[in-house]
């Protein structure tokens, strides 16, 4: 098994701002006024900088915590705990079936047990491990918390999820509060995903070979042994999702909005109405047009060689 190198470049988005400690940031920044020409990213720049006192791991950006919200132009961007969807998590790396795959592995655990996680910080020590297998599944996991911390940073992402909310803000009446934010948070995610599919549908199957390739028994037993926390129940959330490929299911509105809302059931808020069913196809032309802006933090032209 060879060893795999990230196909990505650095990227700077902000300065580092002090770390306030843990419970110290306020519940609620209250930003009286309309952003003018360019204030968005000024001030979605400094958020995407400040140091997390949730998770030590990445800057606090939007989705670390629920009961967190700041009001921008009249709508609420509360931050909720997600990054890129599946695919394209996994398409730098699928040359390294093994990395590939556990680039979900964090996604995969959070339906399993929420107290499991899979963090950087007890993947690192297996970097180097002698098992090939538990290496790369190491460098998966940590990949996944790199490329979520820059892909939350670009400002294409900001300023994307703040113009999705405003206009859901728009298209769901007496809704200017949290799920806004948070379906223009997840749709960005589900929607490049979409558009890998429908311009390389070699991607998603390969991606699918790659979990069948490295096998749900030997994922769990990996990162049984990151977590330290065994747990017998990845293995049929892997196997269920290889089973019912629900990432083809972002190719058509009406499939796209039905996953949509079991994310809305799973965490507890209303169901999105089908009248967002002739928005959506907008959302994903805006989404596409910054597709190369959203993956700033990977090798454009590597992602340009991968078009078919």
């Amino acid at each position: 098994m060879k060893d795999c190198v990230p196909r990505r470049r650095p990227l700077q988005f902000g300065a580092k701002l002090p770390h306030l400690g843990r419970g110290k940031i306020s519940t609620k920044i209250v930003l009286p006024h309309s952003f003018g020409s360019g204030e968005e990213a000024s001030f979605f720049n400094f958020l995407a900088s400040f140091e997390s006192a949730i998770d030590f791991e990445r800057p606090l950006l939007f989705g670390d915590v629920i009961r967190r919200r700041i009001w921008v132009a009249g709508v609420a961007i509360s931050v909720y705990s997600h990054g890129m969807n599946f695919l394209s998590h996994a398409i730098p790396y699928l040359d390294c079936p093994a990395m590939a795959v556990a680039t979900g592995v964090p996604d995969w655990l959070s339906v399993v047990d929420r107290k499991i996680r899979a963090r950087s910080r007890q993947a690192k020590p297996f970097m180097d491990a002698a098992d090939p297998e538990l290496r790369e599944i190491a460098r998966g996991v940590i990949q996944h918390h790199e490329d979520d911390r820059w892909f939350h940073g670009t400002e294409a992402f900001v300023s994307t999820n703040l113009e999705f909310a405003i206009q859901l803000r728009d298209r769901l009446p007496g809704d200017a509060g949290f799920r806004p934010t948070f379906v223009g948070h997840i749709l960005i995610e589900m929607l490049l995903d979409g558009i890998w599919i429908k311009s390389s549908p070699s991607l998603a199957a390969r991606y699918y070979e790659a979990i069948s390739e490295v096998g749900a028994e030997t994922i769990q037993r990996c990162v049984n042994q990151l977590t330290g926390k065994p747990t017998s129940g990845l293995v049929p959330v892997i196997e269920r999702f290889a089973e019912i490929r629900f990432l083809y299911d972002y190719l058509e509105p009406e499939s796209l909005l039905f996953r949509l809302n079991q994310v809305m059931n799973r965490v507890g808020l209303e169901p999105l109405p089908s009248s967002l069913l002739g928005w959506l196809p907008e959302a994903e032309k805006l989404v596409e047009s910054r597709r190369y802006q959203l993956l700033a933090g990977f090798d454009v032209a590597f992602f340009a060689e991968k078009q078919e």
